[in-house]
């Protein structure tokens, strides 16, 4: 939103929709190819809980060979369940998801 504000106006319901089940499928396609003690990055260039924190509740559901894993950040950074997330009002940047797994062994 920071540098294209006009995507607030782009995009709508459906489309939301649409990129978190893509996301939910590419997530489920990647974890795949994860050896046991490998880690998963969940990264997005999103804001909305749809295509973040939905996903990834979905995929942890769905999942239970993987756990979370807390990212090390600044606590301006830190989401509750341990992700990472940034704001363009509040860090000068894009807005940014990012949360890790690990494959249990």
């Amino acid at each position: 939103l920071r540098r294209n504000p006009e995507i607030r106006w782009r995009l709508n319901a459906a489309d939301i929709a649409e990129l978190s089940s893509k996301q939910i499928s590419i997530l489920g396609n990647a974890a795949a190819m994860v050896r046991p003690g490998g880690r998963l990055i969940y990264s997005t260039c999103a804001l909305e809980p749809e295509e973040d924190e939905m996903v990834v509740e979905k995929f942890a559901k769905e999942h239970d060979e993987f756990g979370k894993v807390k990212l090390a950040a600044s606590n301006d950074l830190q989401t509750e369940t341990g992700a990472i997330r940034t704001w363009p009002h509040q860090h000068g940047t894009d807005g940014f998801f990012v949360t890790a797994f690990e494959r249990r062994a």
